[in-house]
């Protein structure tokens, strides 16, 4: 099936919307009372179920109303939600201030850069009962936070999205884009299919849409100068390809400056073998190649040795042949490698 024939082939999309939508909530500051009440639950002063817990707790429920609403959009059960809102309620009592009101720089602190940093910074044992996940659901759902660069390397986006776009909408849509390159020849292997929905997921809870067709090379961009640089790579390679071929985004007519990898530097490199990288980098996969300069490098450092030693080889066996002019040229050609 060409790609002509996937894009006719997909029904018309259904209706889909956030799942959560802040403006209905009160996203005003803390209030005195708040304040108190934040105060009585962290000290632990106040027993479980005693009166003065109770009345805080109902002080708090314009707080935690939205916090429990995420968190019923990826568990069912309630086993650790009164853990994530202590959680909560520790960070903003610390900080003074709700969470509508965390700069992006406190989401980074609150949720930590690995499960481990988070763990520690909130006093929690290494149970990874899914904590560090629903707080980056609330910060991405109901505060808008999208600086995942620092914390790229702990967060799982797929099911992430999962969450925010539904798990039969995003499979949609990300079996399109695995269609379309395995016709192409791109791998359907388990981690470069793993990479590929991990890239596609992110661009998409940037775009705030589930959905392929509302991506364009402005948003692809973004999300680019946002990963890290392998996941850059996929998203301006593989996933732009994707969308080329299914007729989302057009070839850009700039496509060469569009590499995410800058031409390797020709250091230490011989010229021809350079003006070979050259050329093999022009027909090749561009995604890989820069890389490979440094094999390149490597290879001709080993070399010189390498054929040193041969060249003295040469030598021993030329000196019982024939005298030490073979010797001597040998020596020679051993030295201008």
């Amino acid at each position: 099936m060409n790609a002509s024939a996937l894009q006719q082939a997909i029904p018309r999309r259904p209706v889909w919307r956030m799942p959560i939508h802040p403006e209905r909530y009160d996203r005003g500051p803390l209030s005195d009372a708040e304040r108190m009440a934040l105060t009585t639950l962290v000290s632990g002063d106040a027993r479980l179920n005693s009166p003065a817990r109770r009345r805080a707790e109902a002080t708090l429920i314009r707080l935690t109303r939205p916090l429990h609403d995420v968190y019923g959009l990826r568990r069912t059960d309630a086993s650790v939600r009164p853990t994530a809102t202590r959680v909560m309620c520790t960070q903003m009592h610390r900080r003074g201030k709700a969470f509508w009101h965390w700069s992006a720089q406190e989401w980074c602190d609150v949720v930590g850069a690995t499960a481990e940093s988070f763990e520690a910074a909130n006093g929690l044992p290494r149970k990874r009962n899914g904590l560090r996940p629903h707080l980056l659901d609330v910060a991405y759902l109901l505060c808008g936070f999208e600086q995942f660069g620092p914390i790229w390397t702990a967060t799982a986006f797929y099911p992430m999205a999962r969450v925010v776009f539904g798990a039969d909408v995003l499979q949609g849509q990300t079996a399109r884009l695995d269609a379309v390159l395995a016709n192409n020849g791109y791998s359907s292997g388990h981690a470069s299919v793993k990479q590929r929905h991990q890239a596609i997921a992110f661009v998409l809870l940037l775009n705030h849409s589930p959905w392929l067709d509302d991506l364009s090379w402005a948003a692809l961009d973004r999300a680019a100068s946002t990963a890290t640089a392998h996941a850059a790579s996929i998203i301006l390679g593989r996933i732009a390809k994707a969308l080329v071929l299914l007729g989302i985004i057009a070839l850009a007519a700039d496509a060469a400056t569009r590499d995410p990898f800058p031409l390797g530097p020709s250091d230490g490199v011989p010229e021809e073998w350079y003006a070979w990288y050259r050329a093999w980098r022009t027909t090749g996969s561009r995604g890989l190649a820069p890389p490979h300069c440094t094999p390149l490098r490597w290879l001709h450092l080993v070399r010189r040795p390498l054929a040193g030693k041969a060249a003295r080889r040469r030598c021993s066996a030329g000196a019982m042949d024939g005298g030490a002019g073979a010797c001597a040229a040998d020596r020679r050609a051993g030295g201008n490698q």
